[in-house]
């Protein structure tokens, strides 16, 4: 998580959840394409990082997907 600057603290305490098979993201790091005003203004690219992004979540078959949000 970059932009909350927590590093990756989150993906190891869901590595510490007993019982669950953790699938990481493939190209995790890759900006989903909806950040502040960059969908408005350049919505053909924001839509193809969103149909990328969701691509690589179908491709892992989880059956629950966990993400984080920057707080406001």
């Amino acid at each position: 998580m970059r932009i909350a600057k927590v590093g990756d603290r989150p993906l190891q305490l869901l590595r510490a959840v007993r019982g669950i098979d953790l699938v990481e993201l493939p190209m995790a790091e890759q900006c989903c394409g909806f950040g502040g005003t960059f969908s408005v203004k350049n919505p053909d690219v924001s839509i193809a990082m969103a149909s990328d992004k969701a691509r690589h979540v179908r491709s892992t078959d989880a059956e629950y997907l966990v993400a984080g949000i920057r707080p406001a």
